[in-house]
């Protein structure tokens, strides 16, 4: 005959799956049990007097699709086993399983035209394209520097690229003043170099870098 052996924090996984007036913040390993626990908490919400009007009001958002799919079954074959009433698995069939991208977005969709927001509202899958579109409608880029350094500046560099940087660095660029003159680039050291192997390539580069 096995011996049942509890884990260490049993009192507070029961106070997490039966305390429903209550919010936690559970922080555990992976493997430990977060699934069980919250799939065992979902179905005393299900157990409960008010669970017709509260399942539709749940949220259970994850870090993936798969994740949320996998804690949506366990949740809703347990509420099987038990044989809750018809109308109680309806109202969790209402309850949102998902990533909490998919979550914003349902909000954004629901509630978005109080902040003027089209509806419906479209997903981009890749803004590269948008960026570009952007970049080229913009005619004032630099023009917080001085004119020799403006132009120092885009004679090394296209405008798409600088503010690809830009839009990388986000407010550690935003830094009031006009900044110093462009370093002048050194490349001395690279001029020296040995031209024992490859000779004929490395001369060829060194050429093409004087020439930039």
């Amino acid at each position: 005959m096995g011996i049942l052996v509890r884990p260490d924090d049993h009192a507070q996984r029961c106070r997490f799956v039966e305390e429903l007036d209550r919010n936690f913040s559970v922080v555990a390993s992976a493997g430990s049990g977060k699934t069980r626990a919250i799939t065992d908490r979902v179905l005393e919400i299900a157990r409960s007097a008010g669970a017709a009007e509260t399942l539709p009001q749940l949220v259970v958002v994850t870090f993936t699709n798969r994740a949320a799919d996998e804690m949506q079954q366990r949740a809703r074959q347990k509420m099987l086993d038990e044989h809750l009433p018809l109308e109680v698995q309806a109202a969790f069939n209402r309850a949102f399983f998902g990533t909490i991208h998919a979550f914003c977005m349902k909000l954004l969709t629901n509630h978005g035209h109080h902040l003027g927001l089209p509806s419906p509202l479209e997903l981009l899958g890749d803004d590269d394209e948008l960026w570009q579109e952007f970049g080229q409608q913009q005619t004032r880029l630099g023009r917080a520097l001085s004119e020799a350094n403006r132009t120092a500046l885009f004679r090394l560099a296209q405008a798409r690229d600088i503010m690809e940087l830009g839009r990388r660095a986000r407010s550690t660029l935003l830094r009031p003043g006009e900044p110093g003159p462009c370093p002048r680039a050194d490349f001395s050291t690279v001029y020296a170099a040995a031209e024992a192997r490859s000779r004929e390539n490395i001369a060829a580069s060194k050429a093409e870098l004087r020439a930039w």
